[in-house]
């Protein structure tokens, strides 16, 4: 039996952001831990640790470094999003475990109804394990 390819944690957060925007780095840092949490099977562990705020990775956090670097994605003072070339990028690379950039645009759409707060505490009360 073949193993699925599993995402990366930049991939995983070029799949996140290709659905819409993502408003500032905690929310990206807790829809990146929803999306792994809900896909385990075709994403690698990015080991998301407690934080105050929120789940954190600092896989995430690196991985988002070097996506700019190398032009998939893009960071304002308030934002992140999926430049063109990394949509070009991650609808291949999503071929390839079987998924689309669809698939998530309904969860994220959820995601984003919740307040800062609101999310956290939907974490924390989905994944106990998560919270303190």
């Amino acid at each position: 039996m073949s193993r699925k390819q599993q995402l990366d944690p930049g991939e995983l957060i070029l799949w996140l952001a290709s659905a819409s925007m993502v408003w500032g780095p905690a929310r990206l840092q807790r829809e990146a831990f929803l999306l792994w949490k809900g896909h385990q099977d075709i994403v690698q562990d990015p080991k998301f640790e407690y934080r105050r705020s929120g789940p954190h990775s600092q896989s995430i956090a690196d991985a988002i470094h070097v996506l700019k670097q190398r032009g998939l994605f893009e960071e304002s003072l308030a934002w992140y999003r999926v430049t063109r070339a990394g949509r070009r990028y991650i609808r291949q690379r999503l071929l390839g475990v079987g998924v689309s950039t669809e698939q998530i645009a309904q969860k994220k759409e959820s995601w984003d109804e919740f307040g800062r707060d609101g999310l956290t505490t939907h974490i924390y009360r989905t994944y106990p394990t998560m919270s303190r």
